[in-house]
């Protein structure tokens, strides 16, 4: 079955789609794409920039608005479309979630199921992530051993007895390769994947950490991407952070205001309200922090910023937040960084992310200039 996936709004899961599709963001232990493809196997994607347009081909075909949150009610609802033979087109509001498009060309709309969640914010991956883990562990459990009670691990996996597994709200999956240093807390629901490294008295609660990871401290109700590095103590709460984030030691999160009121989130078209009480930070792909770095509650990084001491609101991708203020980051002197950060975990900087990357300097520049950050200021890295 051939299926389309579409990116009508980027902007919504800023800062994680300035280098990716909403498909390809880690919600919690998997992606809209690889979920999919474990529900209905044998499929063949078409990806779609912009809103959705029919595709010339084979019918019939599903249609999937890639900020689609992964749940057992959209695997039924989609089952269900599918074994009817049924034509239509699922709206939230006036936005296409999803549809089946067959030779009667799916006129028909309906309103989206209130079980079926289209995310309008990044900050809706931590609101729903307890059960998007318990979604994803059983994906990838039913390839591991079940060497604990619901602590399912694959091969070269070895749990010290130093190591405590609470499971009473959800399994823990980790993948091969993983190796675990002594007196760790592990909570579930969460996933961990392959050959990442848990440092001495680290404490993973409820969260996701990507492949090879190095994870130290405290890391609560967050999601955590492949390659990044937490290796130190400081805490990491209700937060999403990109692949290939370097967290200084000490760098704590901040994720609840001392007035206890819902936090916003500057992403760079003003403050937007999340609903939410608990919100920690929304962390770029490859930004970094400084030794003892505090973000407050809401901060976003974007792609390759840096920031040091404390941190509020937006600091713009490709830039560094110093005490003489925003200071632009060179493209060469990001892609230096990068290339370096890739060399260090045997992983090849090809062209084609040097083009992402310089495309994605190039987007981002507008934002910059409305952030008044500077241009041409000495900064070496």
């Amino acid at each position: 079955m051939r299926i389309v996936l579409f990116n009508d709004n980027p902007a919504a899961l800023f800062p994680f789609t300035h280098l990716k599709s909403p498909w390809e963001i880690d919600m919690g232990g998997l992606t809209l794409r690889k979920w999919v493809q474990a529900i209905l196997p044998d499929v063949e994607f078409i990806e779609q920039s912009g809103q959705w347009q029919e595709s010339a081909g084979t019918l019939p075909y599903l249609v999937l608005n890639g900020r689609l949150l992964p749940s057992e009610k959209l695997e039924e609802e989609l089952r269900s479309i599918i074994q009817a033979d049924d034509a239509r087109l699922s709206m939230a509001g006036e936005e296409l979630a999803y549809g089946y498009v067959t030779e009667a060309r799916a006129s028909e709309k309906m309103a989206m199921p209130a079980e079926v969640t289209l995310l309008h914010g990044p900050w809706e991956i931590i609101k729903y992530l307890p059960q998007t883990l318990l979604l994803a562990a059983p994906h990838h459990a039913q390839y591991l051993a079940e060497v604990r009670p619901h602590v399912f691990a694959g091969k070269d996996v070895e749990l010290p007895p130093t190591v405590v597994t609470r499971t009473d709200d959800g399994p823990i999956v980790i993948g091969s390769g993983t190796t675990f240093e002594s007196f760790i807390v592990l909570e579930g629901p969460a996933v961990i994947g392959e050959h990442c490294i848990i440092r001495d008295h680290a404490c993973i609660k409820k969260s996701a950490i990507g492949n090879v990871c190095r994870i130290g401290g405290e890391v609560e109700w967050s999601v955590m991407g492949d390659y990044t590095n937490k290796q130190h103590y400081g805490y990491v709460g209700h937060s999403v952070v990109a692949p290939w984030v370097n967290l200084g030691a000490g760098t704590t999160t901040s994720d609840l205001k001392h007035t206890y009121g819902s936090v916003r989130v500057d992403r760079g078209a003003g403050k937007e309200e999340t609903g939410m009480q608990f919100c920690g930070s929304f962390i770029g792909e490859g930004a970094r922090t400084s030794v003892n770095t505090t973000l407050m509650t809401g901060t976003v990084l974007g792609v390759s910023a840096f920031v040091f001491g404390t941190a509020r609101g937006l600091v713009p991708s490709f830039t560094s937040a110093t005490a003489q203020g925003l200071i632009e980051v060179p493209l060469e002197v990001a892609l230096r960084a990068w290339e370096r950060a890739m060399a260090r975990r045997g992983v090849a900087f090809t062209p084609h992310i040097r083009d992402s990357y310089t495309a994605a300097f190039e987007r981002t520049a507008p934002l910059r200039g409305a952030y008044g950050v500077l241009r041409g200021a000495p900064l070496t890295l």
